[in-house]
C-alpha cells in the first residue's frame, strides 16, 4: 500500500515547511572625534538572496550616541533550511548611515562625505523568537570619525565580525 506512505510524506513536508520565527537584539554607543552621536538612524537588515534586504527594525541613538534595536522575521522553514545547507543562510546586520561629516582635498576639489557603517551580526545571536531568553548583540563604542584606525578599534573583531566602512562624497560649493 502506497497511500500510508504517501500520507507520512505529505506531513513531512508540512511540518518541515512550518514557519520558523526568529529575533534579532543589538545594543551600542556611537562616537565622532569621542562625543557622543546623538539621533542618527541604526537600522537591522536581513540580507536576502534576491532584491532588496529586508528591514527587520529601526532606531536612532539616545543623547549619549547609544542605541537598542531589535528585529524579527519569520523565514519559511523549508526555504531556510535549504539556504543553509547550500549555505545561502540571510544575515542579519546593523546599518548605520552617519553625520560624522569628513571633508577632503582631492586635487582643486573639497570634497565632504556621509559615512556609512555596515556590520553583520553573528548566527550566535539570532534567537527563536519562542525561546525562553534572547541573546544580545553588543556592539560596543564605535568611533565613527577618520582619526580612528579602524582595525584599531576593533582588533581581532575587526576581521570576525565583518565591519565594512564606506562614504559617499560631494563636491563643496
Amino acid at each position: 500500500m502506497i497511500l500510508p506512505q504517501i500520507a507520512v510524506i505529505c506531513v513531512l513536508l508540512l511540518v518541515e515547511t512550518a514557519r520558523a520565527n526568529y529575533i534579532v537584539v543589538a545594543d551600542g554607543r556611537l562616537l565622532c572625534h569621542g562625543e557622543p552621536l546623538a539621533n542618527q538612524t541604526v537600522r537591522l537588515y536581513e540580507k536576502t538572496l534576491l532584491g532588496s534586504d529586508r528591514v527587520l527594525g529601526q532606531q536612532s541613538t539616545d543623547f549619549d550616541g547609544e542605541f537598542y534595536i531589535a528585529g524579527n522575521a519569520s523565514t519559511d522553514g523549508f526555504l531556510m533550511k535549504t539556504k543553509s545547507f547550500l549555505g545561502l543562510q540571510g544575515k542579519p546586520y546593523l546599518f548605520i548611515e552617519h553625520n560624522c561629516t569628513r571633508k577632503y582635498r582631492v586635487e582643486d576639489v573639497e570634497l565632504e562625505c556621509t559615512g556609512f557603517v555596515r556590520r553583520i551580526i553573528p548566527d550566535l545571536f539570532v534567537s527563536d523568537l519562542n525561546a525562553k531568553d534572547h541573546y544580545l548583540y553588543d556592539m560596543g563604542t564605535v568611533e565613527l570619525s577618520d582619526d580612528h584606525s579602524i582595525s584599531d578599534q576593533m582588533g581581532v573583531d575587526f576581521i570576525t565580525d565583518n565591519l565594512r566602512r564606506a562614504a559617499k562624497c560631494e563636491k563643496i560649493g
